[in-house]
Order: structure tokens, then C-alpha cells, then sequence
């Protein structure tokens, strides 16, 4: 039956594809192009310790086919619906461990096929595949032999060290998550003691020696010890100091290298206000503000998950207080616990629901192996169960159904507008714009350009005209109704036929 999940699952997947092939951000745009790099052998600057590399690394084949940034996208969304197909099997190997039937597996992963078409369709990030990573992660680690075989300590330490390479944020997680509960595995198993701390050091040596391959390698490139610069980033981002995105005010910035679209590619260039929390007391009640923002975000991402969602979270709680049944407990600990270990640490920086996908897949399993044991213990007859579990699931599917009529054929008014640019006014080279930074990042990459981002706006427009000429931009954007710009270097070529968009050529004479 598993089959047919997935058959179903990439058949809707294929179909809708198309709709959604234009719905893409920023960040897809640097794998994009980093994968490019991988293609042509630019090794150098493919090494990047912002982004993961193993999405790009998985992208090569599909993009190896791609011969235009249309299909670039098209093809890096099929490489997710794959992903998506795996990530599937991982749950349902997961729920294997938690005791779940087959016959209420099988509705429960159908149910997960709108979640995971959002997840596939609508973002070209590495959240997915962290997902996958750590769903077959978990699936080795809440085995019940855990403490009898050795195998599963060196597959957890394998698809950790994955995650690592995917996401940077996996590799606290991970240390965090495998040590505090082999150190639960180890006080609870006085029998096979010796067994659970060879899996937890054969874990760690397997997940070292990934981890620390391409911490190597991105640590030599940059000159400095570092897992990845997305955390500090992300940390100075937040910052008591901070402006912002640094696309937003920094002015116009160069691509780090002749095939990349934006500076974009590698945010770890870019010039931020660091500051530490023991820096001021000021420093240290904002980074409290900022855990207790987070953290009130994470919570209305879980009950938008579903409307049920905190009371499975009560329910979960009072049955590992009240329960006298020890296995169960265990089980249920083991769900609660990576529930709320895993977006722990993103409290100290910012939070978005793609980050939180995994906690989803968490609540929707801990919500059906609670309504299994109360059916198992004779709380709940069969009609009672099936209700529930039908209530249930129904609940968790509303918001990705939503979601994809939300986006259904996003994106595709930008690809139009590109295609008009191209073919109507030849706009092709160095881009930069007044406002809308990621609308116009969409139409660089469209038309295989360079995106500088936005020009300082002081008021002075022979200021706006040396900072284009500087940079040697080829095309301004003009984002709404400005009244017109009057540069001497640059003449409009629109000529108000694009009512909410001017656009400046350089002039080639001057």
C-alpha cells in the first residue's frame, strides 16, 4: 500500500507541478547557481559556507539538463518532489517504530501528501531534504533495539552528518538531541549499557567525520574555524544594532563571482553589526526579548499547523505525568522531547514555519500513537478511533491545501514581465533597481543578468546616477509611480508602458 501513497504522491506532484514552477525565492536562486558552479568544475567558488552543499550536490544531475533558468527551476523542484518520495518511506519507517498499523498508516500518509507537496513545491531550500535526513535519523534512533544493535548507531551518526551537510543548524541539533538521549538510553538500560555507549561513540565518530570533512574545507576557503556562516549571520541579523537585511540598505554590491546572479550567493561577505549577549545589559535583555518573540512565534506556527495541535501538546503532557504504562511513556517522551528540542535553538535568532516541517511530521505521529494506546488499553472502541483519527488528520490537512490554492501559478507575472523585457527592450546585463529587491533578483535571473540590489535613496539624484555609472549598471529598475527619474547617464526606454515599472538604459555615448 505504501506504493500507491507514493504513486499517488509524485502523480499529483507531476500535475501540479507545472503551476508551480515559477514560485521560487532568493535562496533557490543561490543553489541554483552554486550548483552551476559544481557543473563547470568552478570549485572555488561553489565552496560555500553559508549554503549546505549537499542540495547542490544532488542538483548537479537534474541541472545538468537545464538549458535555460526556467527550467532550472523546474527540474530543482523535481529533484524536491523525489526528496519529498523518500522523506515519505522515512515516515513511514518512523511510525514502524512507534507502533503504528498499517492500516492507519496508510491513511495517516496519504493524509501527508498536501503537506509535503508544499513542502516540494513551493521552496527550492534545503529544509525538506533536513527533513528527510532526520525522519530516517530518528527512525534509527527511537528503533527499540537501539540498545542491542550496533548498526543503528552508525546509521544515526550517517544521516546527522547529512543533515549537517545540508543544513548547518543540524550539526547543535544533532550533538544536542543524540547525546541527551543516549544519556536517557544509558541510565534506562542498566543491561546493555556497554552496547548503548558504543552506538553513542561509533554515532559521534561516523557524524565527525563528515561534519568535520567540510568543516575543513569551508574553514580553509575562509580563513577561520566555522561550521557554516548562516548562524552568525542570522545572530548579527537580530542584532539591538541591526538595520535589516543588508540587501536592504548597504547599497549596490557586486555578485562575488561572474556567475553568480547576486551578492546574494554569499551573505558571509556581507557587513553586519556583530554583537554578543554578555556584551550590555541592554545586549542581554534583548537577546531575552528575542527568545520570548521566537519562541510565541514557534507556538502560533504549531497551532497553524493544526487547530488541534495544542491540545495534542496538553494531552501529551498529562499522559507522561498520569500513565502507568512505562513503554508508552518512553515512546511518547521520545516524540515531546525532539518536538521541542528541535526549534529550540532557532529561539535565540529568527524563525520561520519552513524551518519547523519536521515538528509537524512529530505532532501528527505523537496525535495518532495517542489515540492508538487508548484504543489499545480499551479507552476507545473502533468507531471512537476512527472518528478521532479521521478529526485528526482532517485537521493537519486544511492549512497545506490552503497554501497551495494560496500559490497556485505564483511567480508566473514575473517570468511574464522578464519575457517582455527580453524580448521587447533587450534589458540583459547589470541590473539594479530603486525598490523591490527580491521581485527584481526574480527578473535578473530571469534574463541571465547580474543583480546589484538597490541604490541609496538621499534625496539627490545625481548621487542615484554616480552610484549606477560606479557600478557600471547596464538597466535601472524603477519600481511604481516615482514620476520619473532624471539621470544624466541613463534615458527611459519604457516610456510608461509599463504603468507600474520605468526602466533606465545607460546611455552608450556617455
Amino acid at each position: 500500500m505504501i506504493l500507491t501513497v507514493l504513486g499517488v504522491y509524485l502523480l499529483i506532484g507531476l500535475v501540479l507541478l507545472n503551476y508551480y514552477q515559477y514560485y521560487f525565492t532568493s535562496d533557490g536562486i543561490s543553489y541554483i547557481t552554486i550548483t552551476q558552479k559544481y557543473l563547470i568544475g568552478d570549485w572555488g567558488n561553489a565552496i560555500n559556507a553559508y549554503w549546505g552543499p549537499l542540495l547542490s550536490w544532488l542538483m548537479v544531475p537534474f541541472l545538468f539538463f537545464s538549458s535555460s533558468p526556467l527550467e532550472n527551476l523546474y527540474l530543482a523542484k523535481l529533484l524536491n518532489l523525489i526528496i519529498g518520495f523518500f522523506t515519505i518511506i522515512g515516515v513511514k519507517l518512523l511510525s514502524d517504530k512507534f507502533g503504528i498499523k498499517n492500516e492507519v498508516q496508510i491513511v495517516f500518509l496519504f493524509s501527508l501528501i498536501p503537506a509535503m507537496l508544499i513542502f516540494s513545491l513551493l521552496y527550492i531550500s534545503p529544509d525538506l531534504l533536513v527533513v528527510c535526513c532526520l525522519v530516517f535519523y530518528l527512525s534509527f534512533f527511537f528503533d527499540e533495539h537501539y540498545s542491542y544493535n550496533l548498526k543503528n548507531g552508525i546509521f544515526c551518526g550517517l544521516f546527522g552528518g547529512l543533515a549537517f551537510l545540508t543544513k548547518s543548524y543540524a550539526f547543535v541539533l544533532f550533538l544536542f538531541h543524540f547525546t541527551i538521549f543516549n544519556f536517557y538510553f544509558y541510565f534506562r538500560n542498566v543491561s546493555n549499557r556497554k552496547v548503548v555507549l558504543k552506538n553513542f561513540l561509533l554515532g559521534l565518530s561516523v557524524f565527525f567525520i563528515i561534519s568535520g570533512a567540510w568543516t575543513g574545507v569551508i574553514s580553509d576557503k575562509y580563513g577561520y574555524l566555522t561550521i557554516g556562516t548562516a548562524g552568525g549571520y542570522n545572530y548579527e541579523l537580530v542584532g539591538l544594532e541591526s538595520r535589516g537585511q543588508a540587501t536592504g540598505y548597504q547599497g549596490l554590491m557586486k555578485p562575488p563571482n561572474n556567475s553568480a546572479v547576486s551578492a546574494w550567493e554569499d551573505p558571509s561577505f556581507f557587513k553586519m553589526n556583530s554583537w554578543s549577549v554578555f556584551g550590555s545589559w541592554n545586549n542581554f535583555k534583548h537577546q531575552l526579548n528575542l527568545i520570548l518573540k521566537n519562541s510565541i512565534n514557534i507556538l502560533f506556527i504549531f497551532v497553524n499547523y493544526s487547530f488541534l495541535s495544542l491540545t495534542i501538546l496538553i494531552v501529551t503532557i498529562l499522559f507522561i505525568i498520569k500513565t502507568n504504562f512505562k513503554e508508552s511513556r518512553r515512546k511518547i517522551v521520545c516524540l515531546l522531547a525532539t518536538i521541542l528540542i528541535f526549534p529550540s535553538f532557532y529561539t535565540f535568532i529568527v524563525v520561520e514555519n519552513r524551518y519547523l516541517w519536521l515538528v509537524y511530521i512529530l505532532t501528527m505521529i505523537t496525535g495518532i500513537y495517542l489515540i492508538n494506546h487508548f484504543y489499545n488499553v480499551d479507552r476507545l472502541n473502533k468507531f471512537s478511533r476512527y472518528i478521532l483519527l479521521a478529526f485528526l488528520l482532517t485537521s493537519f490537512i486544511v492549512t497545506p491545501i490552503m497554501n497551495l490554492a494560496n500559490t497556485f501559478n505564483v511567480g508566473n507575472d514575473e517570468y511574464i514581465l522578464s519575457q517582455s523585457l527580453e524580448n521587447v527592450y533587450n534589458v540583459k546585463g547589470n541590473i539594479a533597481s530603486n525598490d523591490k529587491w527580491e521581485s527584481s533578483l526574480y527578473l535578473a535571473y530571469f534574463l541571465n543578468s547580474k543583480y546589484y540590489g538597490i541604490t541609496i535613496n538621499n534625496g539627490d539624484v545625481n548621487s542615484v546616477n554616480d552610484q549606477l555609472t560606479s557600478s557600471e549598471i547596464d538597466y535601472y529598475l524603477v519600481w511604481g509611480d516615482s514620476g520619473g527619474y532624471q539621470l544624466s547617464d541613463y534615458e527611459e526606454i519604457t516610456n510608461g508602458r509599463i504603468p507600474w515599472l520605468k526602466v533606465y538604459s545607460r546611455n552608450k555615448n556617455k
